[in-house]
């Protein structure tokens, strides 16, 4: 323990330490009084016991669970009561309030009790030391009062659901209100009309942001972003309207940014905004395309993301497309060869509409470019083009170059089981969770114990076609009742061994 700590500062770390329950007796000792009270206060999620340190015939309170109590005035708020009140409001720290726990029938109790506390509160905001407010409102018309909650030192909100020009009226204020916000999540509901601009100019005011969760930028936020120092997460809904991509540029963009989300875009938008920056430094990479994208599109988009990115930080990279044709071909094994520059992903999840047309060559190379995977998901959408080509000698390479490997979800063909008269492989002992996209299966026998010797913990193999709504015909169901089978008798060979 170092030297320099005082007598408040061990009290206030034993108090860090001890579970709930034990902050309650430590609130009476008065050595501890103050900061365990401050722990037991710091994070509320219901307004109930706070208001309850007001004048003990001033509210009503009904209901059973904590999250489900509903509070009536008896009187009005007199002066007096804001006396206690103020010595337990400026404990709490973080605040989440939301409503989804109501039912529609259920009365509006606390929209007069917010009302009431706006109307007469002597200063605000009610918890001036605030620092994390999650205020999310779905069906209650409690959204204006959330100007109560507003402290100026607040560093994190969370602010949904807006709807319309009067809630998004509040956002260019909340730079000027709370001037210390390093993390704005906003939800709107989405729509041709929705002001989008107040967001913009919201985020043109923020000058400590580290993370941001929107819904849309427009150009000019986004070139405010682009330049922001302490920017590190950026989440939209959808990218900004770029034009088609005839000039990458050359300038270095979004210094700090590790984690980039970009959520129904076009193909064209998505490429237009890999080509802004000529040097991301992304840990975290997640795209969903929302237009029919061609395999040569997505050829595209993989290209821009390696050639313009630092290979060696990137971790996790998901790139899903799921709206597209029949008559589209797959993703081939030199679409996808620009990722092969990421040597240490660990997580990738890749989904086109009509799956990836991948052979064991490809798969091999892909295993010993990505070492270090944990997950590997090469998913399809809607459609399948073509039979896959994967072989369990490619299911066996992932064994081989992947020894961290727990989840693979992979269109193979099992209907051929390598015979080399050795054991496959030295066991992956990692393997937990097995999904066939798409698969060929004769005999389930033979594959139970092939799988089971290379994955040795797999604990599930989910068959193909098992989670979809259409109808299947007899082949479909003849694979699916295959690979149940298959299922069954590795968990009857695990339990007899």
């Amino acid at each position: 323990m170092h030297r320099a700590l005082q007598v408040p500062e061990l009290v206030e770390l034993i108090c860090t330490e001890v579970d709930q329950s034990s902050l309650y007796p430590l609130a009476q000792v008065q050595i501890f009084s103050e900061p365990a009270l401050d722990r037991l206060w710091r994070t509320q999620s219901s307004l109930v016991n706070v208001l309850l340190c007001m004048g003990q015939d001033l509210w009503e309170v009904n209901g059973t669970s904590r999250r489900d109590k509903f509070v009536y005035a008896r009187r009005a708020i007199e002066p007096r009561d804001w006396q206690r009140f103020h010595i337990y409001a400026r404990r709490i720290k973080h605040l989440w309030l939301a409503d989804h726990h109501y039912s529609a029938i259920d009365e509006d109790t606390w929209s007069p009790v917010l009302e009431m506390l706006a109307v007469c509160l002597p200063v605000r905001p009610l918890f001036p030391n605030l620092q994390d407010l999650h205020w999310s409102v779905h069906t209650r018309p409690w959204f204006s009062y959330v100007h109560l909650f507003l402290a100026p030192r607040l560093e994190t909100i969370t602010l949904g659901i807006l709807d319309g020009f009067v809630h998004f009226s509040m956002l260019p204020t909340l730079p000027t209100q709370c001037p210390l916000l390093t993390s704005v999540t906003i939800f709107g509901k989405a729509d041709i009309n929705t002001p989008y601009a107040t967001c913009s100019l919201m985020i043109r005011g923020l000058r400590h942001l580290k993370e941001l969760d929107v819904g849309y930028v427009d150009r000019d936020a986004f070139q405010y972003l682009e330049d922001l120092p302490t920017l590190e997460k950026l989440a939209l809904q959808r990218a900004p309207e770029f034009g088609p991509l005839t000039l990458l540029h050359d300038r270095q963009t979004f210094p700090r940014l590790r984690d980039l989300a970009v959520r129904d875009t076009p193909h064209q938008h998505l490429a237009g905004l890999l080509g802004t920056n000529s040097a991301w430094s992304l840990t975290h990479f997640l795209a969903h395309i929302i237009n029919n994208p061609l395999s040569t599109h997505m050829a595209q988009i993989y290209s821009l993301l390696a050639s313009r990115s630092d290979p060696v930080v990137l971790i996790h990279l998901t790139i899903e497309a799921f709206v597209g044709r029949s008559d589209i071909g797959g993703i081939t094994g030199d679409h996808l060869s620009p990722l092969l520059a990421f040597k240490n992903l660990q997580h990738v999840k890749l989904t086109f509409p009509t799956g990836f047309n991948l052979d064991d060559t490809a798969v091999e190379s892909l295993a010993r470019a990505w070492p270090q995977l944990w997950s590997l998901e090469l998913r399809s959408g809607l459609f399948r083009s073509t039979s896959p080509r994967i072989t369990l000698g490619g299911v066996r390479a992932l064994a081989r170059h992947c020894r961290d490997l727990n989840v693979l979800a992979l269109a193979f063909d099992a209907s051929v089981v390598p015979d080399d008269g050795a054991p496959p492989v030295a066991e992956q002992g990692c393997l937990r969770f097995l999904k066939v996209e798409d698969g060929v299966l004769v005999d389930p026998t033979p594959v139970a114990a092939y799988l089971m010797a290379l994955f040795p913990r797999l604990q599930q193999i989910h068959p193909p076609s098992l989670d979809d709504d259409e109808e299947m015909d007899d082949a479909e169901w003849e694979r699916m009742t295959n690979l149940y089978s298959l299922w069954v008798e590795a968990e009857s060979q695990r339990r007899d061994a």
